[in-house]
């Protein structure tokens, strides 16, 4: 009797295995179009923050007096200068793929 317990349990832990292993190929199949899609949006902002630094360096050189600002009158209106457009952007990047490594990234193994 114990030894068909046994067989069975053993039986049993297999097949969750199975299933496991199944699972995980899914999600590494799912993962990768998607993690491929985060690394160009986190390149492409980091191009884009990258490039606003530059800008906004050199235009600060020639003309300081001109610096150019981001205008959102809703009601209050928000500011924002040329300079600060860079590091907004290199931050919603960096904050966009943090997100994605904690909450897409992450492996969820079957029945835990």
């Amino acid at each position: 009797m114990a030894l068909q317990y046994n067989g069975a349990v053993y039986a049993h832990g297999e097949r969750l295995m199975e299933i496991q292993e199944r699972q995980f190929e899914s999600q590494l199949a799912d993962d990768r179009p998607i993690f491929w899609v985060v690394i160009g949006i986190v390149v492409v902002g980091l191009g884009l923050s990258i490039a606003q630094f530059v800008k906004g360096f050199l235009f600060a050189r020639t003309a300081p007096e001109n610096d150019t600002q981001l205008k959102l009158d809703v009601t209050a209106g928000v500011e924002i200068k040329s300079s600060v457009i860079g590091l907004v952007i290199l931050a919603m990047s960096l904050g966009f793929f943090f997100l994605y490594l904690k909450f897409v990234y992450s492996i969820n193994p079957a029945g835990g």
